[in-house]
């Protein structure tokens, strides 16, 4: 995996931790959990939403065409955690290059499936200073390293 989080178990509990707010989705479509997190904290999780939020509508314009089969405007699991973020933290913001957001989505079968954020989740990410995300894929468990 990746040294920036050896901890295998902190993963499988971020995993459990995603999969669960991903039940909470009222997309019919895909439903998609996320936790922002570091080596000490869970920061905050939260899933996708039919619910749009002003700064999904902001970073709608970076994503292509094709992103979602959803309503426009309704925000990712990833900008829902980003929201619930500042919401709780506005007055002391943690250092965004040292967290990681991991995204879960499965199949209906209950294997994973991909997850990787859209480049509208990526560019807001990228923005506030994300380096670290994780996200599941048919095959399991992808880490990707955003750069500036």
């Amino acid at each position: 995996m990746d040294t920036h989080l050896n901890i295998k178990g902190k993963l499988k509990s971020m995993l459990r931790l995603a999969k669960t707010a991903s039940k909470a989705s009222d997309v019919k479509e895909y439903h998609l959990g996320a936790v922002i997190f570091d080596k000490h904290k869970v920061y905050c999780y939260a899933c996708n939403t039919d619910k749009g939020t002003p700064m999904q509508r902001k970073y709608n314009k970076y994503a292509s065409p094709d992103c979602c089969t959803w309503p426009k405007h309704s925000a990712h699991a990833e900008m829902n955690c980003i929201h619930k973020l500042l919401q709780q933290y506005y007055q002391d913001l943690p250092d965004y290059s040292k967290l990681s957001i991991l995204v879960y989505r499965e199949h209906q079968d209950g294997s994973s499936a991909m997850a990787r954020p859209c480049k509208a989740c990526s560019k807001a990410l990228i923005d506030l200073g994300f380096r670290h995300v994780y996200y599941t894929t048919d095959n399991g468990l992808c880490y990707e390293e955003l750069n500036k």
